[in-house]
């Protein structure tokens, strides 16, 4: 992967967004960037198949991974996001702010991996997952009880 040219690798992440049949995005330890987190999150913000994201070990920074789950306040289909060891900028503690914000929107992810430096963000992201977590296991009850 390390090879194909950035042209190429945007073209992956934008071709996503039509993509019915992947579930799973992984793609650790390959140098992706900020261009690409904001590429892959606007297909994502499209993209209906795609269960789990996991870009551990790349070099996405704060701008990258916010511009990443702003492509997902609109997905209903990841439930799944993996962000650990970034070779980047971490994230800042406005960054941590509006990645909050931005978790509020969705109701469909139930895990995150990230690194986060404030108490309080890490906090209102358990938080948020927690309610995910509660209305996944009642949607599921919920159908289970109308198939019987």
């Amino acid at each position: 992967f390390l090879s194909l040219k950035r042209h190429d690798v945007l073209k992956l992440a934008r071709a996503l967004a039509n993509n019915k049949f992947l579930t799973e995005f992984r793609l650790q330890k390959v140098e992706l960037d900020d261009e690409f987190a904001d590429t892959l999150g606007k297909s994502l913000s499209e993209n209906g198949s795609i269960r789990i994201v996991n870009l551990d070990g790349n070099t996405i920074s704060g701008k990258g991974i916010i511009a990443l789950f702003s492509g997902l306040t609109t997905n209903k289909t990841v439930v799944e996001v993996e962000l650990l060891e970034q070779q980047a900028e971490p994230l800042t503690d406005e960054d941590e702010e509006e990645l909050i914000e931005l978790m509020e929107e969705n109701r469909t992810i139930t895990k995150v991996g990230l690194s986060l430096g404030s108490t309080n963000a890490i906090e209102a992201i358990t938080k948020i997952l927690t309610r995910n977590q509660t209305q996944t296991k009642l949607y599921k009850m919920q159908r289970q009880s109308s198939m019987d």
